[in-house]
């Protein structure tokens, strides 16, 4: 199949390489910048302390306020205590507590960056299934910031981030070489550390890899004789990880904590239809797949071919939400990324032979948000953010009972992108519980 962008005007191939490099460090700078605003906040400020044997879903439990993280070994007694209470996410609350207890957010910051970067070269390489050019990036960049809630990849803190973007990107990339090791039988050193990696990808986070584990699982028993051997490798270890959430005494504990009421029908088709409400977005991008099928019967097929282990992939994220019933918009991420992945290459695929004009769309899209919707999500964070650390400054430092968060007009189309806080929110509890004997580990000075 032939794509929108590959008849570009003709450029040598070290060109092309670097105008990609320059628009894959041009998003990672403008994503350093949001980053480089956003204060330690949330789940941020519990993770900075050694995790208690026991939970009772209620504060200062389960972390131990006077037992800050300050070395390798309570992080891991601390994970190890997270593993029986909390969840089964081990390697992403590794990193979330060795960044919040030990390396600090500026480091963070670029690191993250980075692991942007992968995760919109990764989507493009699943779209697009070509030579990703620096338009692909550009666009597919733009497009997913006006459609996708990417505000919980940096508005909500260090925990937010590596759960969600992180985890994401991980998985995107498993499934990406999953894909690309079909027929891939000689053992090297690189398939040896993709190996490694679909097991840490498999032991993410339940949202993206539950998905990606029941696409492999699939694939590999029904394609068992045609699937590689690197391939049957990455699915069982992909799936190991997988497992290893599923079964862990803290996701248990929570779930059951969670889903504790008798069942009652009219609860469960309540729950439901709000789900259904909350994948509005992957419904629609159903809805437009379903109509091409009878619009575009050739480009359908032909699609269905190129895209069956993503468009799996979501089918058993549709499933597991179904299952599951969380409304929870950032538990809902999973089905919306890899809604997304199909939506942009369906649209792309259909309108092959419209490729100047999807060109000339793609240009104006991102102009649109880099000039008008860009600035005005770096201003709104810079104020939200500075207000803040302001007021958690002031209420720190004078010993105040209350702390007073000035309101501030925000656009619609812009809130999605700020993370705002009201005066009754479970961070200003856990503030408040952290800092009677903890100061410092909360605000870096008073100004």
């Amino acid at each position: 199949m032939e794509y929108i962008f590959d008849k570009t005007p003709k450029l040598d191939m070290r060109t092309k390489n670097f105008l990609t490099v320059c628009a894959l460090l041009f998003i990672g700078i403008a994503f350093y910048i949001l980053n480089n605003a956003v204060p330690f906040r949330n789940d941020d400020y519990m993770y900075q302390f050694v995790f208690l044997t026991t939970c009772d879903y209620s504060l200062p439990t389960p972390v131990d306020i006077h037992r800050p993280i300050t070395n390798i070994s309570e992080l891991f007694s601390s994970q190890y205590n997270h593993y029986m209470i909390m969840n089964g996410r081990c390697p992403v609350h590794f990193l979330v507590q060795l960044f919040c207890g030990i390396l600090g957010k500026d480091l963070f910051n670029i690191i993250t960056s980075f692991i942007y970067i992968f995760n919109i070269y990764y989507s493009c390489k699943l779209i697009f299934k070509t030579q990703v050019s620096w338009l692909h990036i550009l666009s597919v960049n733009s497009i997913m910031w006006i459609v996708f809630p990417v505000g919980y990849f940096y508005a909500h803190g260090i925990a937010f981030a590596i759960n969600y973007l992180w985890s994401m990107t991980i998985c995107l990339y498993c499934l990406y070489i999953f894909i690309e090791a079909k027929e891939k039988n000689n053992v090297t050193f690189l398939s040896i550390i993709n190996v490694i990696i679909c097991f840490i990808g498999g032991w993410s986070h339940e949202s993206f890899s539950i998905p990606v584990a029941g696409m492999m699982f699939v694939f590999s028993i029904v394609m068992w004789k045609k699937s590689s051997c690197l391939q049957k490798t990455m699915a069982i270890c992909f799936c190991i990880g997988t497992l290893l959430i599923i079964i862990a005494p803290g996701t248990l504990l929570r779930f059951a904590h969670t889903h504790n009421e008798s069942f009652q029908l009219s609860k469960f088709i309540d729950n439901r239809m709000m789900l259904l409400y909350n994948l509005k977005r992957p419904i629609l991008y159903l809805i437009i797949l379903l109509i091409s099928t009878s619009l575009f019967k050739k480009s359908f097929l032909c699609y269905c071919k190129n895209y069956i282990h993503t468009f799996t992939v979501l089918c058993f994220s549709f499933l597991f939400m179904f299952l599951l019933g969380n409304i929870n918009q950032r538990a809902l991420l999973g089905t919306e990324a890899y809604s997304y992945i199909l939506f942009i290459s369906i649209m792309y695929s259909i309108t092959d032979k419209y490729r100047k004009h999807i060109k000339i769309c793609s240009l104006l899209i991102t102009a649109f948000f880099f000039i008008f919707v860009y600035p005005q999500i770096v201003k709104y964070n810079y104020i939200v953010n500075e207000n803040f650390s302001k007021s958690y400054n002031i209420y720190i430092c004078n010993e105040t009972n209350d702390i007073t968060i000035l309101n501030i007009n925000i656009p619609f189309y812009i809130k999605k992108y700020v993370f705002c806080l009201g005066n009754a929110e479970w961070e200003l509890d856990v503030i408040r519980y952290l800092k009677k004997n903890n100061k410092h580990t909360i605000i870096r000075e008073c100004r």
